[in-house]
């Protein structure tokens, strides 16, 4: 039977492993359009190493961690679409503006000037 000592040695690399490599791979490749459900099966371990309660941990951390960045990426998209949208409506509001400003000025040639309201 291993020594307490090497199953911990044996966790400690898997962890290191899960944090270096393992999670910075799948944040990138889910960032790309990878859905997390498609990330979690190749990310299973069926490492004989590890306890089966280490493993479902694992799992478990790695899939709060990658909806949480899902979410997240999901309210970024969001939040660009609304930003166009609004940058569209912006830009509708100033052409209508600019063309009713065309029409003014062509409709009085140009020349009359509007007084101000102000009063000295």
């Amino acid at each position: 039977m291993r020594s307490l000592r090497e199953r911990l040695a044996e966790q400690e690399a898997s962890t290191e492993q899960l944090a270096n490599v393992t999670l910075p791979e799948m944040m990138a490749r889910l960032q790309q359009g990878e859905s997390v459900e498609d990330l979690l099966l190749e990310a299973e371990s069926h490492d004989s190493t590890v306890s089966a309660g280490f493993r479902a941990s694992r799992q478990a951390l790695l899939r709060t961690v990658l909806q949480a960045v899902d979410a997240e990426e999901g309210l970024r998209e969001s939040a660009q679409r609304a930003f166009v949208n609004l940058a569209r409506r912006v830009q509708a509001i100033v052409n209508r503006q600019a063309q009713g400003l065309r029409r003014w000025r062509t409709g009085t040639g140009g020349t009359r000037r509007v007084r101000s309201s102000r009063t000295c």
